[in-house]
C-alpha cells in the first residue's frame, strides 16, 4: 500500500481535516465519543476538567468576585445575648396598679391601698381610689364607686401623688366621699377596688377584696 494511507486514521476514529486529533467512534452506534477535554481559561484562573463538578470561572469573573458576591448575601445571625440585651435596653412599661395587703377584712376594718400610677406622667390631683360592689366596675365613668379617697388621702389635692397608700377606715372619714364602712346589706360582701382618673374611667385592673362577718361584733 502506498506509504501515505499509513497516516489515516483508524476505521473506529474520526479525524476533522486539519487537525491531529482523532475522536473514537462507536462501533455500535456510529457516533463520536469524545475523550475529557481540558479547559484553559486565563491565568488568574485554574485548568479545570469539565467532567468533575468542579466549578470553571467566567473569563470575565474571577474567584475574589465570587466570594464578594456570596459574602454580600450571606446570613446575618443574632445570636441569644445580643436579642437579651436588645430586650434589656428597652424600657419597661409601668402600667397603674394597685395592690393590698390581704383579700378578707372584718366589717368596719381599715383597708389599706398601695398604689402605683406607673408611666402616666400627667397630672393625677384628682384621680381616685374607689371602692365598687363586686362585678359593678366604672363603666367608663358612668357608674360612681360607693366610696371613694383621692391618690394624696385628702378631699382636695394640691400636688399630683404618683405612688403611695391610701387607708379606707373610721379615722379618715373625713377624706373620703361616699359611704364607709360600706353597707353589706345593700352591696354583699364581695367587693372590686380600682384606681379611677378625674373622669370616673377604670384605669387600673380590679383588686377584688371580700367582708367577713364577725358574730360576736
Amino acid at each position: 500500500l502506498d506509504e501515505s494511507y499509513s497516516s489515516f486514521p483508524p476505521a473506529n476514529s474520526y479525524q476533522e481535516e486539519g487537525s491531529s486529533t482523532s475522536i473514537p467512534v462507536n462501533a455500535q452506534t456510529g457516533t463520536l465519543t469524545p475523550p475529557p477535554q481540558s479547559i484553559l481559561i486565563p491565568e488568574t484562573y485554574q485548568e479545570q476538567d469539565i467532567s468533575s463538578n468542579s466549578y470553571v470561572y467566567p473569563p470575565t469573573q474571577s474567584k475574589s468576585d465570587v466570594d464578594n458576591i456570596s459574602s454580600a448575601f450571606s446570613t446575618t445571625h443574632v445570636t441569644e445575648n445580643e436579642v437579651t440585651e436588645e430586650s434589656a435596653s428597652r424600657e419597661e412599661v409601668i402600667y397603674p396598679s394597685l395592690t393590698l395587703s390581704k383579700t378578707e377584712y372584718l366589717y368596719g376594718e381599715r383597708v389599706v391601698v398601695n398604689f402605683n400610677t406607673g408611666d402616666r406622667d400627667e397630672d393625677v390631683k384628682n384621680w381616685v381610689i374607689g371602692i365598687y360592689m363586686r362585678d359593678a366596675n366604672p363603666q367608663g365613668g358612668v357608674l360612681p364607686p360607693i366610696v371613694s379617697m383621692k391618690l394624696c388621702g385628702l378631699l382636695t389635692c394640691d400636688t399630683s401623688v404618683h405612688s403611695g397608700t391610701v387607708e379606707f377606715s373610721d379615722l379618715h372619714r373625713a377624706a373620703m366621699t361616699g359611704q364607709w364602712p360600706v353597707d353589706i346589706d345593700n352591696f354583699g360582701t364581695g367587693y372590686d377596688i380600682f384606681m379611677l382618673n378625674e373622669y370616673g374611667e377604670e384605669v387600673s385592673e380590679a383588686y377584688e377584696f371580700n367582708v367577713v362577718i364577725d358574730e360576736a361584733v
